[in-house]
């Protein structure tokens, strides 16, 4: 059997791909075309495009393996570093990404394995600490300061800024947030001086 007349009329198997892993039909007419252009039978191309197939998926799952194992040798890093405050500072992380990335954003941060870089994470971290301070948000989660010099800085930075929601809030019993306000200074203070 010889070529056939047209690179559509290729009869060969396509293989499956594994799950996470998507079939490029763009490559696959490219490849047909290009066969077709050097006079390859159906045989041929079969076995090429089986043997390149089968070599992207083993790429595939190299890749999908090296992803799992940064994944974990990072969240033992991370672990190692930040003790106790790994959940609530991956907590913290989470809810910047999910304010401010774009859904394209977020699918490069977790398909480039940059969003699984112990670096990156202690920056988010920073971040989202320093965005909680500045904008003094009611959530206990973000204002929950594990060391005396954030929770001073935040508790700064809170009466500085007279005009703030906060401040508002917390001179005045009848706001309806008076309450949440009070408690998330207190617990700055709890971090400043302790349990006094």
């Amino acid at each position: 059997m010889g070529r056939p007349d047209t690179p559509d009329d290729y009869d060969f198997e396509k293989q499956e791909v594994p799950d996470g892993m998507n079939y490029d039909e763009h490559m696959e007419g490219e490849f047909l075309k290009k066969a077709h252009g050097m006079g390859l039978n159906s045989k041929q191309v079969g076995e090429l495009y089986g043997w390149y197939n089968s070599q992207t998926k083993d790429m595939f799952v190299q890749h999908q393996v090296a992803q799992e194992n940064s994944i974990q040798k990072a969240e033992i890093e991370l672990r190692a570093d930040w003790g106790r405050q790994y959940e609530e500072k991956i907590s913290s992380i989470q809810r910047l990404v999910d304010q401010y990335a774009t859904n394209d954003e977020k699918q490069y941060l977790e398909t480039s394995g940059f969003g699984n870089d112990p670096n990156v994470a202690r920056m988010m971290d920073r971040i989202a600490k320093d965005h909680g301070e500045a904008k003094h948000l009611g959530d206990p989660k973000i204002n929950a300061f594990t060391d005396p010099e954030s929770a001073q800085r935040a508790k700064d930075a809170f009466y500085r800024d007279t005009e703030s929601d906060d401040y508002k809030a917390y001179f005045s019993e009848t706001h309806p947030r008076h309450n949440e306000v009070v408690k998330m200074l207190d617990r700055w203070n709890t971090t400043i001086h302790g349990d006094e």
